[in-house]
């Protein structure tokens, strides 16, 4: 299989923590949003999809348009950073509509990161090792949607408030590890679309 490099584990790390954090964020939000706001199933419904229609809209052309101007490193840490900002956001907002705020921006922040990472994954090596690359970050994707919400569900019952600050702390940590992976650039002559 051949030896990964630092970019290929930073970059699975990446989407490892911010797939925790945002995997813990869908699984304990609607235990919040009834203890807190007295939200009903339709409201959490409801507050899921319009966090649903963030990241959409975000992957629907903005972070294509932010990656050229900026680079998909520098894109996935604005979004991993809006991630943390929001997460902790989360555990403080005194209203409904704060909450559902912060949760929206954080699901576009998520939007922002994932296929940047996954791009930065494809541009990290050699053309014929890029479906091995793109595996790892699947698997490490994979990993974090069972840790994330097993560790936000333990969180949640000791309080309220402490999976969002640990999801915080995670998508902090993706930000600082997707801006130490070496700068990568594209192989194998392809052009993006």
């Amino acid at each position: 299989m051949g030896r990964r490099g630092p970019a290929v584990g930073l970059l699975a790390g990446t989407g490892f923590l911010a797939m925790a954090a945002f995997a813990g964020m869908e699984t304990t939000l609607a235990f919040l949003g009834r203890d807190r706001y007295g939200w009903d199933a339709t409201s959490i419904g409801l507050a899921l999809a319009a966090a649903g229609l963030a990241m959409a809209v975000v992957q629907a052309g903005l972070v294509a348009k932010l990656a050229r101007r900026w680079g998909d490193a520098r894109v996935a840490a604005a979004g991993a950073v809006t991630m943390a900002v929001c997460m902790a956001a989360v555990s403080v907002a005194g209203t409904w509509w704060l909450c559902l705020a912060a949760v929206c921006l954080l699901a576009a922040g998520h939007g922002l990161l994932t296929p940047t990472v996954s791009s930065l994954l494809a541009a990290a090596g050699p053309a014929e090792r890029r479906g091995a690359r793109l595996g790892a970050g699947q698997s490490a994707s994979a990993a974090a949607r069972i840790v994330g919400p097993a560790a936000s569900g333990l969180l949640f019952d000791v309080g309220t408030a402490l999976p969002y600050l640990a999801g915080a702390a995670s998508a902090a940590l993706a930000a600082a590890a997707v801006l130490a992976v070496p700068a990568v650039e594209p192989t194998g002559g392809e052009e993006e679309a």
